[in-house]
């Protein structure tokens, strides 16, 4: 088990994962400011059974590719990167796949249930997120009593 979540990895850090660690099960990148070149190397993870990239925006459709290759991933959690549900129907090779987490809005009109087809085998857990609005208006009728008509 390898978790670098929450840091700044720099892509020659990366470049060092498959090296230092070839036989790696688990990988946590989460929050990491990953992009998809900088995520390339990790396709070389031939034992790689669990992948979190969550949290990193840089990461789009081009790093598709570099997931597919490992044929023994089992999750995957991808929520908050820019992957498209049209990327993730890209995914149908990865037959070992048993959990994938994304974002319930990178899916358009039939995208989750083509891939549900696709990789049936699979549990997807899509994550709805609330817009800050409505996170701010839950906020202040939480705090209202407290606030003392102080607008705190």
């Amino acid at each position: 088990v390898l978790n670098l979540q929450n840091n700044h990895i720099l892509p020659e850090s990366v470049k060092q994962i498959p090296v230092s660690f070839p036989a790696l099960q688990v990988l946590n990148l989460g929050h990491t400011l990953l992009t998809d070149k900088t995520l390339a190397p990790i396709a070389r993870l031939s034992q790689l059974e669990q992948l979190e990239i969550s949290s990193n925006p840089g990461i789009t459709d081009q790093a598709i590719p570099h997931i597919v290759a490992l044929k023994k991933l089992r999750r995957l959690d991808i929520e908050s990167t820019a992957i498209t549900g049209k990327g993730l129907l890209k995914l149908s090779p990865l037959k070992d796949l048993k959990v994938l987490v994304a974002d319930a809005s990178s899916f358009k009109g039939n995208d989750a249930a083509m891939l549900k087809k696709q990789i049936p085998g699979a549990t997807l857990r899509l994550i709805v997120k609330q817009s800050r609005s409505q996170d701010n208006e839950e906020i202040k009728s939480i705090f209202a009593p407290m606030s003392r008509d102080r607008g705190l």
